[in-house]
């Protein structure tokens, strides 16, 4: 498929230049998984290649379809939807990010942890700032401290430090006061 553009707005034509999805949208977020991420009005919604909508338009904001699952919003609140449109994750969070290794970042009211797949909470939303895991740590921000933690939540490096930087070999910097040192 190709995007095309008529009268502002947004279709798609196949390699024949046929239009196969009608010039009707109003704009597109992306393809993924053979289903298009589209906007009506003010409403988002998805539709297959051929143009037959798969997800009702109901949704705010709305991302593309990644391993089976789109995250949306409905107002100021977000959750995630399978590629049928069923809520997989309710729609309760004022910031989702992206599955990664089976756990996804979640905020509510400025603090962050993370939850499952299933929507329950593997690493509780204690954090004022979390950072993606990276060999299986990931570094937190609480109270103005800085530390690292695992997987499951529990604290690897303590949530201690000024500042922290990655691990490189093993290995990370870190800042107590006006005193850098190394933590492994």
């Amino acid at each position: 498929l190709a995007l095309i553009r008529k009268d502002s707005k947004y279709g798609f034509i196949d390699k024949k230049g046929n239009e196969v999805i009608k010039c009707r949208y109003d704009s597109i977020n992306l393809i993924a998984e053979g289903i298009v991420t589209l906007k009506l009005g003010d409403k988002w919604g998805f539709v297959d290649k051929s143009g037959k909508e798969v997800i009702a338009f109901k949704y705010d904001n709305a991302d593309g379809i990644y391993s089976g699952y789109a995250k949306v919003s409905i107002g100021d609140k977000w959750g995630y939807i399978d590629k049928n449109g069923k809520t997989i994750i309710d729609f309760k969070y004022d910031y989702l990010g992206y599955f990664q290794d089976g756990l996804l970042l979640a905020e509510v009211d400025g603090k962050r942890g993370y939850i499952d797949k299933a929507g329950k909470v593997v690493i509780p939303l204690i954090y004022d700032h979390t950072e993606g895991f990276t060999d299986g740590l990931a570094k937190v921000i609480k109270d103005g401290k800085e530390g690292y933690i695992d997987k499951s939540g529990k604290e690897v490096v303590k949530i201690k430090y000024d500042e922290v930087y990655p691990f490189v070999e093993g290995m990370a910097a870190v800042k107590l006061g006006k005193k850098w040192g190394h933590v492994d």
